[in-house]
């Protein structure tokens, strides 16, 4: 017989069991819970538990954790997770599952859940490890495929049924999106790739909803620099089964046409990559994120101006070269899982990036930032527009996951707006409009000379006080319809440069408010090189007196403006002689337009009858009865436009009797 002591003895000189070391599967089933939020486990069923165990554990490969009630597929019981002790598997599973969400391989005793979507969405590879594996290693992981064929046998004839009839069920959506796809979405109500980063249930009880989230990466720009975007993709808890077409977002491999989807989405990531540098362009489609429902006109595509002039908006990109998976925490909202009670702790997910500091009034934002979405530091921060040539070069996976849009400024509509890359277009420069304007040749070279001049040499004469007077400032003055807006626009023409056209109800009637748009407006029109046509500007410009403070604080804000814009600007005016003794000095060049004589009004009625679709049957003779009327040009196009449209309606060209009769109408005049 064996003494107590004996056997104390022999206990210790038994030798351990490596951890992992068993080539076998050991289940082990939910036992009693010793509080709210924890899940003990037994070597034994609950209902067969006896009152002590003394099973070992640590030395099976393999621990298999099943739950009582019926499992799925016709099962007695589910499997509730996985933990694998085996260093044999573990090797084999690390690159395996090396970037999978939520997955740390490296690990000692790693534990997967049901329904180990890991394993169903790595399956290829495992099998293909499994096979290049030999020795103990085969013996090992032959446990772990043994395991996953059963348990994946019913998901993959399940899944396969519902494909084959193009369907989804709710309960099936996380094997449908593996993390690492490309899946086609909705960006802003235009086609757009995104790639996915992990699937999460998200339970937002209080709202009363509840789904699958997508949570995905794409790229786009904040005007200094290129990195992702995170954008979290709902999909409502649904009964029975859902048409894949009705998703908000499906992989792309599921796409018939994915070949030249493929090919489209990397030609449309080649133009949003160029156009990250500020490009006038023609636009012609809707405008997202505005009042406006569609725009029509020209515009400037600068992501760079877009956040300098609009602070309160802000991008948080994510370096490029960062592609670890999101933080599930930080998108789950509530869940289904049952809540820990109180004095047991519940990670929580980081905080937002922090706001930009408050900008004093009349500050002008200077740097475009990078932040870590993670932690809410910033990574980097880039002062001032990028050169082009410090442009990342994207590669043709990223290329296929750009923004569809990019962000611009539409000269017609003076709004700020994201733009369809798919409705820009390069500008028809209307090349002979400077030279049918009806101007003296000597006064037309004078003006394109000096503006080409000015934009050549980028205003090297400088003031005394450094940074006044860099600026070439134009007024043209004249009775209406005389040509001065269109002399405007021609030099913009000629000069293919932008043309802003500003007025007097866009920068209100409020001092400060005026002041701040007017400085928004000349910082904008010297960023990109533009022509800035200030039409009317007879407010701007009255004689100050004693008594109307409110126009003297308008003009005198206009004037101290005026001495430091870099830019070429041409103010219009009828009421020169209103002007201010203080623009004197501020004005290089003054053109007087007088009223068009006969020779002038027969060129304008010539160009306009050049313009007409189709042509016209206007004769010499004609243009000569034509000039007599004493009319401007405004005027004239105003009779011409009416002239062609009565002759259209009637499937016609136009004749000198459908512009007599307009005359005749509007003006009572007898041609």
């Amino acid at each position: 017989m064996i003494n107590p002591g004996e056997a104390s003895i022999q206990a210790e000189e038994k030798p351990a069991i490596e951890t992992g070391s068993i080539c076998d599967v050991k289940d082990l089933y939910q036992g009693k819970e010793n509080c709210f939020c924890c899940i003990t486990w037994s070597a034994e069923p609950q209902k067969k538990l006896p009152e002590t165990t003394t099973d070992e554990t640590g030395g099976y490969a393999i621990l298999v954790r099943k739950t009582e009630g019926h499992g799925d597929f016709g099962t007695e019981q589910k499997l509730h997770s996985i933990v694998i002790q085996s260093p044999l598997i573990r090797d084999v599973l690390e690159p395996i599952l090396k970037a999978y969400p939520g997955i740390t391989s490296e690990l000692s005793s790693l534990t997967i859940e049901a329904p180990f979507a890991c394993f169903y969405h790595r399956w290829a590879e495992l099998k293909a490890a499994f096979k290049a594996s030999t020795g103990e290693t085969a013996q090992h992981m032959g446990l772990l495929m043994t395991l996953l064929t059963a348990e994946f046998e019913g998901i993959q004839k399940a899944m396969s049924d519902l494909l084959r009839n193009d369907v989804i069920e709710h309960k099936y959506l996380w094997a449908l999106f593996n993390p690492g796809d490309v899946l086609i979405t909705k960006l802003q109500g235009l086609d757009a790739a995104v790639v996915m980063e992990d699937g999460v249930e998200y339970d937002d009880t209080p709202n009363g909803d509840a789904g699958f989230a997508l949570l995905c990466r794409h790229i786009d720009y904040n005007g200094g620099t290129t990195g992702f975007v995170v954008v979290k993709i709902k999909i409502p808890e649904f009964q029975g089964s859902k048409p894949l077409a009705s998703l908000p977002a499906l992989p792309i491999r599921t796409r018939e046409d994915k070949e030249q989807l493929t090919a489209n989405l990397i030609r449309q990531g080649h133009q949003f990559a160029k156009l990250r540098n500020a490009t006038f362009l023609e636009y012609s489609g809707p405008a997202l994120l505005t009042f406006q429902s569609n725009i029509c006109g020209r515009v400037m595509v600068d992501a760079f101006a877009y956040f300098q002039f609009n602070r309160n908006e802000r991008l948080y990109l994510r370096p490029l070269t960062v592609t670890d998976p999101i933080n599930r925490v930080n998108h789950r909202g509530g869940h289904k899982f049952r809540h820990p009670p109180p004095g047991h702790f519940r990670p929580v997910g980081l905080p937002p990036p922090p706001p930009p500091p408050p900008m004093r009034h009349g500050q002008r934002q200077n740097r475009v930032e990078l932040w870590d979405p993670y932690s809410g530091n910033l990574v980097q921060a880039a002062k001032g527009r990028p050169e082009e040539s410090d442009q990342i070069e994207l590669t043709e996976e990223q290329l296929l996951i750009c923004a569809p849009f990019v962000r611009g400024y539409s000269f017609k509509t003076k709004e700020w707006a994201l733009l369809n890359i798919k409705d820009l277009t390069p500008i028809i420069w209307t090349e002979d409009m400077f030279e049918n304007l009806v101007l003296p040749m000597e006064e037309k070279q004078l003006l394109l000379a000096l503006t080409r001049s000015h934009a050549k040499q980028n205003s090297k004469f400088d003031d005394f006080v450094v940074g006044k007077g860099k600026g070439m400032i134009m007024m043209l003055d004249g009775p209406p319809g005389t040509g001065k807006t269109l002399t405007a626009e021609g030099v913009a023409e000629a000069m293919k440069a932008p043309l802003y056209t500003m007025s007097a109800g866009e920068l209100g009637v409020i001092s400060h408010q005026v002041e701040r748009k007017l400085a928004e407006i000349l910082d904008m029109a010297t960023m990109w090189n533009a022509i800035l046509l200030i039409d009317e500007a007879d407010i701007f410009m009255e004689q100050r007196g004693p008594h109307d403070l409110q126009r003297n604080e308008l003009v005198s804000i206009f004037l101290r403006h005026l001495e430091y814009f870099k830019g070429v600007m041409i103010l219009t005016t009828n009421r020169v002689e209103m002007m201010d003794l203080a623009f004197d000095s501020r004005v290089d060049i003054c053109l007087h337009y007088p009223e068009l004589d006969s020779i002038a009004r027969r060129k304008v009625w010539s160009n306009f009858a050049e313009k007409l679709p189709g042509g016209s049957n206007i004769g010499p003779e004609e243009l000569d009865r034509l000039s007599e009327a004493d009319l401007n040009g405004r005027q004239i196009k105003s009779a011409m436009k009416t002239a062609y449209l009565i002759a259209s309606g009637n499937n016609e060209d136009v004749k000198f009797e459908h512009i007599q009769s307009v005359l005749r109408i509007t003006r009572e005049m007898i041609i």
